[in-house]
């Protein structure tokens, strides 16, 4: 899907979408402008981003995007399937009005299943 395609979706149904999830490189202004078009038509959806580097430059550049969870490749999938399930349970209280806790974590990773915290 392509960026113009993904914002379409998230402006006609936000609720469709418990969390976006992007791979790419953290340090690439292209990058940036992407997370950037996606916060900006739905500021609520949670964005899980998986860096291709591994540098400190690049992971500012990109939580200064805000984005929800900050890992690095290559993909731990048991973490990342850990972070999506509770994005999910979120969502559906959320859905269902119901209140939920803290809807900014800001967690991530070291790429090797040692999460940090902003």
């Amino acid at each position: 899907m392509d960026e113009d395609s993904a914002v379409a979706v998230l402006r006609t149904d936000p609720f469709a979408v418990s969390a976006v999830v992007l791979s790419g490189d953290g340090g690439s202004p292209v990058t940036a402008a992407v997370l950037e078009s996606i916060k900006a038509a739905a500021p609520r959806i949670p964005i899980v981003f998986l860096d291709e580097r591994e540098s400190p430059e690049s992971e500012l550049s990109i939580r200064r995007t805000g984005v929800h969870y900050y890992s690095h490749l290559p993909l731990n999938r048991a973490e990342i399937g850990s972070v999506l399930d509770s994005l999910r349970k979120v969502s559906g209280r959320r859905e269902a009005g119901q209140a939920t806790p803290s809807e900014h974590h800001t967690g991530s990773t070291t790429g090797k299943g040692e999460e940090r915290h902003a």
